[in-house]
């Protein structure tokens, strides 16, 4: 006896394998696949640069405050109360002398935190 073979009816194929170069899904799902992956990857990137970015943000705000305490202090011993320090003096940026005021200025004096004077480590940003 004789098998049959799925016939084709008024409908369709038999079968979707039946037809020449019919596709089963599974390009289609790949597709999908590296598009996770993509949006995963994406997804991971941001979410470190932004860890990143709270942590310098966190180290930046560490060393205002500190700048802040020291020059309050600085400010409450001095035989002139409220009078702040003078900038670091330049000519020292670089030597072993770094942080260190000037000895005199006149207001507005601009310059670098006074680091040394004021008795703190060499503070940086995030």
């Amino acid at each position: 006896m004789q098998k049959r073979l799925p016939t084709a009816t008024a409908r369709g194929p038999a079968h979707v394998s039946d037809v020449p170069g019919a596709e089963t899904g599974i390009a289609l799902l790949a597709i999908l696949f590296l598009l996770f992956l993509a949006g995963t990857a994406i997804y991971l990137s941001n979410v470190s640069a932004t860890s990143i970015q709270l942590q310098r943000q966190q180290i930046t705000v560490k060393a205002l405050a500190q700048a802040k305490e020291a020059i309050i202090g600085w400010s409450a011993n001095s035989s002139q109360p409220g009078r702040l320090p003078c900038p670091e003096l330049t000519a020292a940026i670089g030597t072993p002398n770094e942080g260190q005021a000037n000895g005199s200025c006149t207001p507005p004096a601009i310059g670098r935190l006074p680091w040394r004077t004021l008795g703190l480590g060499d503070l940086r940003d995030g």
